[in-house]
């Protein structure tokens, strides 16, 4: 009997060793067919008063002509009854797009936009706020700026402050309308204290403009790319890593809303946009 149990052990041991053993190999292989494997997505999940950090990691698998990170802040808003196309059915809707699509500016876009040919790169998501499950639709017209404008000016504030990007998350109980652009952070120029991007070693840092001395390494953050972080010429296991600092301070956001902002996080690989955004909520 008690031959009989060892012997039921050691097989069951045999067994999880062969299976743990598969499962290691299998996420190894996995892991190698990806170009980029995100090594650190580091963010307060409440933003405090005074100053905090966010840090955002990748390796390469494999050799890249060109890698960019781009950074999106994207802000809760309120809607006055003006702004609404149809004001009577805006708290019976219950689609995201429908929601959306009774935004009178997110609609004056889209009709001025499709004229020109320009379609918004679209995510749908599910996210998790406070427990409780929300869809996600985010249209994204940044890359109009690439297309219409040149890739050399993506990362510039050519906009002048004007959103690219408009979304709404809803579920049963609650809905919200944002409007975003791409950026570190909502008002880089007095929110973030200091901004690196490095490629291994190499690093480029911005620090507000006032701190910048004369023979300092450092740059001033309004000379830095809006939301952009871009390496050429990147060598398998090399490493990428974006780190803002920043006192959050004050900027515009809905009253009633259960979060602050969202930081959609994009990977771009030689020009194609790698995944579905990374969403950090940020309460």
């Amino acid at each position: 009997m008690i031959v009989s149990s060892i012997h039921r052990l050691v097989a069951l041991a045999f067994v999880s060793l062969v299976i743990s053993g598969l499962l290691v190999f299998t996420f190894a292989e996995e892991k190698s067919d990806q170009p980029v494997e995100i090594l650190r997505n580091e963010y307060p999940k409440t933003l405090p008063q005074g100053e905090t950090t966010f840090s955002f990691s990748l390796v390469a698998r494999e050799d890249l002509a060109r890698l960019e990170i781009r950074f999106a802040s994207v802000t809760t808003k309120d809607l006055s009854p003006d702004e609404l196309i149809d004001p009577d059915i805006q708290e019976n809707i219950t689609d995201p797009e429908d929601l959306l699509d009774n935004v009178m500016r997110n609609v004056w876009f889209v009709e001025k936009t499709a004229e020109l040919g320009i379609e918004p790169v679209e995510d749908r998501m599910e996210i998790d706020i406070q427990g409780s499950d929300f869809d996600l639709l985010v249209r994204d017209y940044t890359d109009m700026i690439t297309c219409h404008l040149g890739p050399s000016l993506l990362g510039q504030n050519v906009t002048r402050n004007v959103p690219l990007i408009f979304g709404v998350f809803m579920n049963e109980t609650n809905h919200q309308y944002l409007e975003g652009k791409l950026d570190f952070f909502p008002v880089p120029t007095l929110n973030i204290k200091a901004l690196t991007i490095s490629h291994n070693e190499n690093e480029t840092r911005y620090i507000p403009d006032d701190d910048v001395w004369e023979g300092s390494d450092r740059l001033p953050i309004s000379s830095a790319p809006r939301g952009l972080a871009v390496f050429e010429s990147v060598d398998r296991d090399d490493t990428v890593t974006v780190v803002i600092t920043v006192e959050p301070g004050s900027f515009s956001r809905a009253t009633d809303s259960p979060i602050a902002m969202l930081h959609l996080i994009s990977i771009y690989i030689d020009g194609e946009r790698y995944s579905e955004p990374i969403a950090n909520i940020l309460r």
